[in-house]
């Protein structure tokens, strides 16, 4: 079933031996798709989400709930996983984004964003300096200082600078790593909020 902007597929398991080889069956149809669209030069993004396994056709609804949840957060999940061209999700494989995408309350979602993010938000629409943005960059690339100047566009001093200047004002602790989590998560569910 299709209109102007979804396609519908309903598969049978069974008809996949490993799950593996539909997921490389999808990946290739959505580069011919894709390939086929830039051919045009058309500038439309193919994305794909794929919803739970369900027994039945009462659970349909279902299935194609999660998958279009999946694709409403493909922004969120790119720049968590760093796969900023990523096009295909499983919602099987979201964790705890499921959490986060079942909460609508702002308030609600705010209270999971650990202090140190939420003053670090403030300092940055205060000033304009982007450490959340540096902090998040860091993290993502194994606290690497050259990695991430290299990516932000900076010099490295400047983001030692920064991240003096976040340690400063939060304390952040970059070697516990239970901590460095709940920044992580924090920083998504920050994104989440500015979405809703």
């Amino acid at each position: 079933m299709y209109n102007t902007n979804h396609i519908l597929y309903i598969y049978n398991e069974k008809d996949w031996k490993i799950k593996k080889e539909f997921r490389n069956t999808l990946e290739e149809i959505h580069k011919d798709i894709q390939d086929s669209l830039t051919r045009r030069n058309k500038k439309f993004e193919l994305l794909i989400g794929i919803g739970k396994s369900v027994k039945g056709y009462h659970g349909l609804k279902d299935s194609f709930k999660d998958s279009k949840a999946a694709l409403e957060y493909i922004g969120l999940i790119r720049e968590a996983t760093g796969e900023k061209t990523k096009s295909i999700v499983d919602c099987a494989k979201l964790g705890f984004f499921q959490i986060f995408t079942n909460i609508n309350d702002k308030e609600e979602l705010r209270q999971y964003i650990p202090y140190s993010v939420i003053k670090l938000n403030k300092q940055d629409k205060k000033r304009n300096s982007e450490l959340i943005s540096t902090l998040e960059c860091y993290l993502s690339n194994k606290q690497s200082i050259r990695k991430t100047s290299e990516l932000m566009n900076v010099h490295p001093r400047t983001v030692s600078y920064r991240l003096s200047k976040i340690v400063d004002l939060t304390g952040i602790e970059f070697d516990n790593s239970a901590e460095i989590l709940a920044v992580r998560n924090g920083i998504i569910i920050l994104k989440i909020l500015e979405q809703l």
